[in-house]
Order: structure tokens, then sequence, then C-alpha cells
């Protein structure tokens, strides 16, 4: 498991110097905590009778007044297939990046995966409307979400260490 999350911290400071475009200034994915978050995915999670298996948070990286992100890792393991989730906030308060990644390859950890997308999705507050215009689109894809007031944005990231996408949010 601790290689796993090396590999992962790896493509996470890749990841979290992705910068959303000029045009549009970045706003937080959500304005919930991440444990805010975090239990709501899981409520819903339990309401549609999905199973879901998460661990402790970790901090993994230190905010830094007008610096990086805090990064805090959070893994979802059924026993077999694995995918983690990272959270990039300020100060650990609203979240302004979501990243799920996956061992390449492995299709049920890559559904997995997907099925807390769309769970986050709603969270966010996607319509079935909504995310299957963002699901048509492919990679880059973007949607204004009325709920949130904001455009959720979703990028696929893929490494030889790791598969996934980043879910940003911007203001237009």
């Amino acid at each position: 498991m601790y290689r796993f999350q090396k590999i992962f911290l790896a493509v996470c400071l890749l990841f979290c110097s992705w910068q959303a475009s000029a045009a549009a200034a970045p706003v937080p994915v959500s304005d919930m905590s991440i444990y805010q978050f975090t239990k709501a995915v899981d409520q819903l999670a339990a309401q549609e009778e999905i199973q879901t298996y998460f661990s402790d948070y970790q901090h993994l990286t230190p905010y830094e007044k007008d610096g990086p992100l805090d990064v805090y890792a959070l893994e979802y393991n059924d026993g077999a297939h694995r995918a983690v989730i990272l959270y990039a906030t300020r100060d650990a308060s609203c979240i302004e990046r979501i990243t799920i990644l996956w061992p390449p390859g492995d299709e049920i950890s890559m559904e997995n995966a997907a099925d807390l997308g769309d769970l986050m999705g709603i969270v966010i507050g996607l319509t079935e409307e909504e995310s299957d215009e963002m699901t048509s689109q492919g990679n880059g894809a973007n949607v204004w979400c009325k709920a949130a007031n904001r455009r959720i944005c979703a990028e696929i990231v893929q490494t030889s260490a790791a598969q996934g996408f980043v879910l940003t949010a911007e203001d237009r």
C-alpha cells in the first residue's frame, strides 16, 4: 500500500501544478471541507446501496500562503481494487481540485472510480443532464453547473504509473 501511495503522490504533485485556462478564474470545485464532502459522498453511496471503502485522510503537502495547495489523500480500497482520491485545498477549507487515480489496466478500479466520480458530481450539484453532457464531451469536458453556480471541468490524466481524472471549476 505504501508503494502505491508514493506513486500517486508523485502523480499528484505533477498535476497539482495544472492551471485552469487564463480566460476564466479558477474557483473551488466545492465549498465544502474535505470531511463534509467525503461524508456527503459516503451518505449518498449508502442511499444508492453502493459500498464504499475509504481510508483515513493523509496530509501530503503543507499549505503555504499564496503557494501550493494543501493536498490530502484518501484511499478507496475494496481489498482487490483501489483508487486514490486527492483533494487539493487551501488551508483544509473548500476543495479547489479533486483528482481520482487508479492503476493502469485495472478495469474494476476504473469502474469504481467512475462511480465515485458520479457520486461526487451529484454532491457538487451536477444534474443528470449536466453529467450526461459532460460525459459526452470526453477529455477537456466542461459544463455549467447551475446548482453550484460554476463551470465544472474534467481532464483525463494518464501516466505509466496511474490513470484518472481531475475535476476543477471556473467562474464562467
